[in-house]
């Protein structure tokens, strides 16, 4: 069991590390705290969630936030809302970068994350 501690105090110090790094938001959980209420207020206020033990670290990582990074990388104006647009100088292109959206863009999403964390 000391070999796992030892391994896993690693990954943790190491994922503090690239969040540092990265400027990724860190937040500790309290004792007995609703873990799952805390991080419905988070998502709300930042984007998705991913737990390590009782760290929750927040990534703007939704399909909308995906559309928008979309939007700007080809500089069409737009207004978000918390969960999708209000307007958008381009509708029928949103259109399109919405059905766009699949497997592979999500496979390279999740790859370049993959790239980025440290694996234990």
């Amino acid at each position: 069991m000391v070999v796992l501690g030892q391994v896993t105090e690693k990954f943790r110090d190491a994922v503090k590390v690239m969040a540092e790094r990265q400027h990724i938001p860190v937040d500790q959980f309290n004792h007995k705290e609703r873990k799952d209420e805390v991080a419905n207020q988070i998502r709300q206020q930042r984007g998705l969630v991913t737990f390590m033990r009782a760290v929750a670290q927040t990534h703007p990582v939704t399909g909308h936030e995906w559309a928008k990074r979309q939007l700007e990388k080809k500089g069409i104006a737009y207004q978000a809302l918390d969960n999708g647009f209000l307007s958008c100088a381009e509708p029928n292109r949103l259109q399109e970068i919405c059905d766009s959206l699949g497997p592979e863009q999500i496979e390279r999403l999740f790859r370049k994350w993959l790239k980025c964390i440290p694996l234990p």
